[in-house]
């Protein structure tokens, strides 16, 4: 319903711009579906929010080797991704995509160690 919609804006939108917001947010994108209007929707909040975010494409296994580049070039192009946006394909089942994923975590975390100011003690 329009009512519930709005209340999950409020919170979602309240979260990405507190105080407290997350470090970085992960927008998953499952790879056998066009992006949806939600997930377009959410793509403007991240960006709107200024929070370091990417884009996490799942169940690439789903899909023939063949056609995983058109679906990515699909969900670059219907959310509007420019090559700053990080962008990961994964697959579980072929353990593929998360040694890039957890460098860009890791590389976050550095670059938050260098800029936090260091406690007194």
């Amino acid at each position: 319903s329009k009512s519930v919609r709005a209340g999950w804006q409020r919170m979602i939108k309240g979260y990405l711009m507190a105080d407290d917001r997350p470090k970085a947010v992960f927008q998953l994108v499952d790879i056998r579906h066009k992006p949806s209007a939600e997930d377009r929707l959410m793509r403007s909040w991240l960006e709107e929010a200024g929070v370091p975010w990417a884009v996490v494409i799942t169940k690439a296994d789903k899909v023939a080797k063949s056609k995983r580049l058109e679906r990515y070039q699909e969900i670059a192009e219907v959310l509007e991704l420019d090559e700053t946006v990080p962008f990961f394909p994964t697959s579980v089942s072929e353990r593929s995509g998360t040694d890039d994923l957890h460098a860009w975590i890791k590389a976050l975390l550095d670059a938050a160690d260098h800029t936090e100011p260091e406690a007194d003690g």
